[in-house]
C-alpha cells in the first residue's frame, strides 16, 4: 500500500523538477532579450541612416536622435513588459517550489510511516505485509487512480516536450537579438562620433566661411536633411512594424508560456490532490496496520487457539440457549396472554351474570358502583398485561439482535487469534478467562430475569383465578335464590325486606378484591419497569465490557473488573 504512492510521488516530482528548471531557463533568456528588438533589414536601414548623416547634416542629426529616443523609449517599454512577465514567471517558480516543498513533505510522512511499521512489525508481519504490498502493486494498474495517473504522466509528458520546443525557439530569438544588440550599439557609438563631428565643421564652416555661403550650403543641406527625413520616416514605420510584429510574436509566446503554466498548475494541484488523497489513503492503511501489529504483538504470546475455538462454543451455545430462552419466553408470554384473555373473557362473563342478577334484584348504586369499578379495573389489568407482554417481546427481540451482533464480533476476535501463532502469555488467559466469567454471569442473569418474569406471571395469573373463584363462591348463594325471586313476579320486596346477612360481606369482599386488583396492577407496573430497566441495563453493560474488552485486547493492558449485574427484585410474588 505505500509503495505505490511512493514511486508515483517520485516520478512527479522529477517532472516538476525539470518543468521548473526550463521554466527557469525560458526566463533567463527572456531576460537576455529585453534590449533586443531588430533584425536584418532594421540593421541596413540604421546603416543607410548613418551614411546619410555622415554628410554633416544638423536637421537630420536631431530628427535622427529623437527618433532613436522614441525607439528607446519603446524598447525599454517592451523590456518593461517582458521583465513583468519574468515576475509572473517567478511567482509561478514559488508556486511549483511550494507544491514540491508539499510533496517532498508527504513523502517523508510515508517513510517516516514505513520505517516504524518496520520497527514495530516483526520479520513475519514484514513479509506477510510485503507480499500484501506486492500483491497490491500488481493490481494497482488496472484501479482508475492510476490510468488518471498515467494520463497524467503523458499530458505533462506532452507539456515538456512543448516548452523544450519554445526553450529552443526562444533561444534562437534570444541568440540573434544577442546578435543585433551589438550592431545597435556600434550604430549608436558612430552616432555619436557623427555628432562631435557635425559640431567641428560647422565651428569650422562659420569661422571660414561666409553668411552668404554658408545660407547656400545650409540650403543644400536642408535639402539633404528633408530627404534624409522622408528615408527615416520610412526607416520608422518600417522599424515599428517590425517591432511590432516581434513584441506581438514575443506576447503571443509569452501568454502560451502563460497559459501552459496554468495547465500545468492546475494539473500540479490536482496531482497534489490525489496525492493528499493517497496519502491519507497510506495513513489510514498504516493506522490499521499500526493497530493490528500491536495487537498481533500484544496476543502473539498466547495460546488463542484452544481458547478461541472453546470461546466460539461457548458463544454458539449462549446463541442457541439465548434462543432457546427466547422463544421458551414467547411462548410463556403468549400463554400468559392466553390465561388473561381467557381470565378476562371469563370475569366478563361472570360480572355480566352478577350485574343481571344485580339487575333483577334492583341491587343498590354502591353495588353496581363496584362491579363497574371492578369491571375498568380487570380491562386496565388486561391492557397493562397486554403492554408488559409486548414490552417484553420487543426487548426480546433487541435483545437477540444484540447478541447476534455480540457473536458477530466475538466471531471476528476469534478469527484473528486464529490466524496468530500459539504462545503462552498469562495476560490474555486472563483476558480469556474473564470473558467466559463475565458470559456466565451475563447467562445467569437472564436466566434469573427469565425466571422471575414467569414467575411474576404465574402469580398474577393464581391470584386473579383465587380471587375469580372466592368471587364465585360468594355469588353462589345469590343465584340459587334467583329461582325463588323469579316466581314472585310483581312483587317490590326492597321497601319491605331488610338487606340479606351476606350482603355487606359481599361488599367487603368486593372492596378487598378492588383493593388487590389495585395492588396486582401496581405490582405489574413495577415489574414491567423493573424488567425493562433490568434489560437496558444488561444491554448497556454488556455493551460497555465489550468495548473495554476490545480496548484492553487493542493496548495490551490489564483488563480493569467490570462491575457485577444488578439483579432487580420482581415484586410479583409478594402481592
Amino acid at each position: 500500500m505505500l509503495g505505490a504512492p511512493e514511486n508515483g510521488g517520485g516520478g512527479l516530482d522529477e517532472r516538476v523538477t525539470a518543468l521548473a528548471t526550463w521554466v527557469d531557463e525560458i526566463a533567463d533568456r527572456v531576460r537576455a532579450t529585453e534590449l533586443a528588438n531588430g533584425d536584418e533589414k532594421t540593421a541596413k536601414e540604421l546603416r543607410r541612416a548613418v551614411e546619410m548623416v555622415a554628410k554633416h547634416e544638423p536637421k537630420v542629426e536631431s530628427r535622427l536622435t529623437n527618433r532613436i529616443d522614441v525607439v528607446a523609449d519603446r524598447l525599454g517599454t517592451l523590456a518593461s513588459a517582458v521583465s513583468t512577465t519574468s515576475a509572473e514567471l517567478a511567482r509561478r517558480d514559488g508556486e511549483l517550489a511550494v507544491l514540491r516543498r508539499e510533496v517532498e513533505q508527504g513523502n517523508a510522512r510515508i517513510r517516516d510511516l514505513g520505517g516504524d511499521l518496520g520497527r514495530a512489525a516483526s520479520t513475519a508481519d514484514v513479509e506477510r505485509l510485503d507480499q500484501a504490498i506486492a500483491s497490491l502493486s500488481a493490481v494497482r494498474p488496472s484501479h482508475p487512480t492510476g490510468d488518471q495517473t498515467d494520463r497524467l504522466a503523458g499530458k505533462v509528458d506532452y507539456l515538456a516536450e512543448r516548452v523544450d520546443t519554445l526553450a529552443k525557439t526562444v533561444a534562437a530569438t534570444a541568440a540573434g537579438l544577442a546578435g543585433r544588440e551589438g550592431e545597435l550599439a556600434t550604430v549608436r557609438q558612430r552616432l555619436d562620433e557623427r555628432a562631435r563631428h557635425f559640431e567641428q565643421a560647422l565651428a569650422e564652416l562659420r569661422m571660414t566661411t561666409g553668411e552668404s555661403a554658408l545660407g547656400g550650403r545650409l540650403d543644400a543641406l536642408e535639402a539633404t536633411i528633408e530627404t534624409a527625413a522622408e528615408s527615416l520616416a520610412e526607416v520608422e514605420a518600417e522599424l515599428r512594424a517590425a517591432g511590432a510584429e516581434h513584441a506581438s510574436s514575443l506576447n503571443g509566446k509569452v501568454d502560451d508560456l502563460a497559459a501552459r503554466l496554468d495547465s500545468v498548475k492546475s494539473g500540479l494541484r490536482g496531482s497534489a490532490a490525489e496525492l493528499a488523497a493517497w496519502q491519507e489513503t497510506a495513513e489510514r492503511g498504516s493506522d490499521s496496520l499500526l493497530a493490528r501489529v500491536v495487537s498481533l504483538e500484544s496476543s502473539r504470546h498466547g495460546p488463542l487457539t484452544e481458547e478461541a475455538e472453546g470461546l466460539r462454543a461457548a458463544v454458539a451455545d449462549l446463541a442457541d440457549e439465548t434462543e432457546r430462552d427466547r422463544a421458551e419466553v414467547a411462548t410463556r408470554l403468549a400463554a400468559i396472554e392466553r390465561e388473561h384473555r381467557d381470565s378476562a373473557t371469563e370475569l366478563a362473563s361472570k360480572l355480566e351474570t352478577m350485574a343481571a342478577t344485580v339487575d333483577a334484584l334492583d341491587a343498590r348504586d354502591s353495588t353496581e358502583e363496584l362491579e363497574c369499578r371492578l369491571v375498568e379495573r380487570l380491562r386496565r389489568i388486561e391492557q397493562e398485561g397486554a403492554a408488559v407482554a409486548a414490552e417484553i417481546a420487543r426487548v426480546s427481540v433487541s435483545w437477540a439482535s444484540d447478541l447476534d451482533t455480540l457473536r458477530t464480533r466475538l466471531e471476528e476476535v476469534a478469527e484473528v487469534a486464529r490466524d496468530e501463532q500459539a504462545r503462552e502469555d498469562p495476560a490474555a488467559e486472563q483476558l480469556l478467562s474473564e470473558l467466559s466469567t463475565r458470559l456466565d454471569s451475563v447467562m445467569r442473569e437472564r436466566q434469573v430475569v427469565a425466571a422471575q418474569i414467569a414467575q411474576a406471571s404465574e402469580n398474577e395469573v393464581a391470584e386473579l383465578r383465587t380471587l375469580i373463584d372466592g368471587l364465585r363462591m360468594r355469588f353462589a348463594p345469590n343465584e340459587l335464590g334467583l329461582p325463588q325471586l323469579d316466581s314472585d313476579q310483581g312483587l317490590d320486596l326492597w321497601p319491605a325486606v331488610e338487606p340479606a346477612p351476606g350482603d355487606g360481606r359481599l361488599r367487603l369482599e368486593l372492596r378487598a378484591f378492588e383493593l388487590r386488583a389495585e395492588r396486582a396492577e401496581k405490582a405489574a407496573e413495577q415489574n414491567r419497569d423493573a424488567v425493562l430497566a433490568q434489560l437496558e441495563r444488561m444491554t448497556e453493560q454488556l455493551e460497555s465490557r465489550f468495548q473495554k474488552l476490545e480496548s484492553d485486547t487493542g493496548s495490551s493492558s490489564q483488563p480493569e473488573t467490570a462491575d457485577e449485574a444488578e439483579v432487580v427484585q420482581l415484586r410479583g410474588a409478594e402481592v
